[in-house]
């Protein structure tokens, strides 16, 4: 998740895949050090753009 918060290019690609499959876009929220709610944040965020994350993948294997 750090990755997409790090490298802006393929955030915005994952945005616009987000923006095609699910109709809106999820931001990754980071996890806190003490707080489960943020944990919690952090694991519903990226299963909730699962799908998105998915065709991302397959876009970058087949670039390689």
């Amino acid at each position: 998740m750090k990755f997409f918060k790090n490298h802006h290019v393929e955030s915005a690609c994952l945005a616009q895949l987000q923006k095609e499959k699910l109709g809106k876009i999820i931001r990754f929220q980071l996890p806190g050090n003490t707080c489960w709610g943020s944990h919690h944040a952090c694991l519903l965020s990226f299963v909730q753009s699962m799908k998105a994350l998915q065709v991302f993948n397959n876009k970058i294997q087949f670039n390689y």
